[in-house]
Protein backbone atom coordinates (compact mmCIF):
# COMPACT_ATOMS: atom_id res chain seq x y z
CA UNK A 1 0.00 0.00 0.00
CA UNK A 2 1.23 3.60 -0.98
CA UNK A 3 2.08 5.89 2.32
CA UNK A 4 0.65 9.44 0.81
CA UNK A 5 2.36 12.34 2.50
CA UNK A 6 0.46 15.33 2.70
CA UNK A 7 2.55 18.38 2.51
CA UNK A 8 1.42 21.09 5.25
CA UNK A 9 -0.36 23.90 3.68
CA UNK A 10 1.35 27.99 4.16
CA UNK A 11 -2.54 28.61 6.01
CA UNK A 12 -2.18 25.28 8.30
CA UNK A 13 0.95 26.80 9.63
CA UNK A 14 -0.12 30.38 9.60
CA UNK A 15 -3.19 29.81 11.64
CA UNK A 16 -2.00 28.28 15.32
CA UNK A 17 0.84 31.73 14.39
CA UNK A 18 -1.78 34.03 14.04
CA UNK A 19 -4.09 32.79 17.32
CA UNK A 20 -0.62 33.34 19.41
CA UNK A 21 0.49 36.47 18.18
CA UNK A 22 -3.15 37.94 18.64
CA UNK A 23 -2.84 36.83 22.12
CA UNK A 24 0.21 38.49 22.85
CA UNK A 25 -0.67 41.85 20.72
CA UNK A 26 -3.63 42.20 23.45
CA UNK A 27 -1.37 40.78 26.79
CA UNK A 28 1.43 43.42 25.98
CA UNK A 29 -1.52 46.48 24.73
CA UNK A 30 -3.37 45.54 28.33
CA UNK A 31 0.37 46.63 29.25
CA UNK A 32 0.72 49.75 28.10
CA UNK A 33 2.98 48.84 25.62
CA UNK A 34 3.91 49.47 22.37
CA UNK A 35 3.45 46.53 19.46
CA UNK A 36 3.76 46.33 15.79
CA UNK A 37 1.67 43.62 13.96
CA UNK A 38 3.94 43.04 10.61
CA UNK A 39 1.34 40.79 9.00
CA UNK A 40 0.23 40.67 5.09
CA UNK A 41 -3.96 41.60 6.11
CA UNK A 42 -5.00 42.00 2.52
CA UNK A 43 -8.32 42.20 3.15
CA UNK A 44 -9.92 45.35 4.85
CA UNK A 45 -12.28 43.61 7.11
CA UNK A 46 -9.17 41.49 8.31
CA UNK A 47 -7.68 45.14 8.93
CA UNK A 48 -10.86 46.25 10.69
CA UNK A 49 -10.78 43.18 12.95
CA UNK A 50 -7.31 43.25 13.67
CA UNK A 51 -8.06 46.99 14.63
CA UNK A 52 -10.61 46.31 16.78
CA UNK A 53 -8.68 43.84 18.94
CA UNK A 54 -5.93 46.67 19.53
CA UNK A 55 -8.87 49.37 20.00
CA UNK A 56 -10.36 46.86 22.47
CA UNK A 57 -6.81 46.06 24.82
CA UNK A 58 -6.37 49.58 25.01
CA UNK A 59 -4.13 50.64 21.85
CA UNK A 60 -3.88 53.03 19.34
CA UNK A 61 -3.83 52.25 15.47
CA UNK A 62 -1.15 53.34 12.77
CA UNK A 63 -1.96 51.66 9.42
CA UNK A 64 1.59 51.83 7.24
CA UNK A 65 0.90 50.99 3.74
CA UNK A 66 4.32 49.94 1.97
CA UNK A 67 3.40 50.61 -1.85
CA UNK A 68 5.79 47.68 -3.60
CA UNK A 69 4.97 46.97 -7.28
CA UNK A 70 4.56 43.15 -7.78
CA UNK A 71 7.22 42.76 -9.76
CA UNK A 72 9.41 43.65 -6.75
CA UNK A 73 7.10 41.14 -4.88
CA UNK A 74 7.99 38.43 -7.38
CA UNK A 75 11.61 38.89 -7.63
CA UNK A 76 11.79 39.17 -3.43
CA UNK A 77 9.60 35.81 -3.22
CA UNK A 78 12.13 34.84 -5.75
CA UNK A 79 15.10 34.95 -3.55
CA UNK A 80 13.35 33.82 -0.65
CA UNK A 81 12.16 30.41 -2.08
CA UNK A 82 15.86 29.81 -2.22
CA UNK A 83 16.30 30.25 1.65
CA UNK A 84 15.83 27.42 4.20
CA UNK A 85 14.56 29.30 7.59
CA UNK A 86 11.16 29.71 9.41
CA UNK A 87 10.11 32.70 7.11
CA UNK A 88 11.27 30.99 3.98
CA UNK A 89 8.18 29.05 3.26
CA UNK A 90 7.52 28.51 -0.67
CA UNK A 91 4.96 30.96 -2.10
CA UNK A 92 4.91 30.57 -5.63
CA UNK A 93 4.22 33.30 -8.59
CA UNK A 94 0.17 31.73 -8.54
CA UNK A 95 -0.05 32.30 -4.82
CA UNK A 96 1.45 35.74 -4.78
CA UNK A 97 -0.90 36.50 -8.21
CA UNK A 98 -3.91 35.53 -5.72
CA UNK A 99 -2.94 37.32 -3.02
CA UNK A 100 -2.42 40.58 -5.02
CA UNK A 101 -5.64 40.06 -6.61
CA UNK A 102 -7.71 39.93 -3.29
CA UNK A 103 -5.70 43.00 -2.27
CA UNK A 104 -7.92 45.85 -0.53
CA UNK A 105 -5.58 49.03 -1.10
CA UNK A 106 -6.16 50.72 2.29
CA UNK A 107 -8.46 53.40 1.44
CA UNK A 108 -10.03 55.95 4.22
CA UNK A 109 -8.26 53.88 7.18
CA UNK A 110 -6.09 56.93 8.33
CA UNK A 111 -3.60 55.12 6.69
CA UNK A 112 -0.07 56.06 5.65
CA UNK A 113 1.18 55.40 2.23
CA UNK A 114 5.08 55.04 2.07
CA UNK A 115 5.70 54.73 -1.52
CA UNK A 116 8.13 52.45 -3.23
CA UNK A 117 12.05 53.54 -3.60
CA UNK A 118 11.50 55.60 -0.23
CA UNK A 119 12.55 52.47 1.97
Amino acid sequence: MASTTRSITYFEKEGPVVAEVRSELVRLLRQGRDAVVDHGLRRRKDRDDWRALAESAGGQVRLLYFSVPKQELLRRLNDRNTQDHGNALLVTAEALDDFYGRFDVPDGENEKIIPAGSF
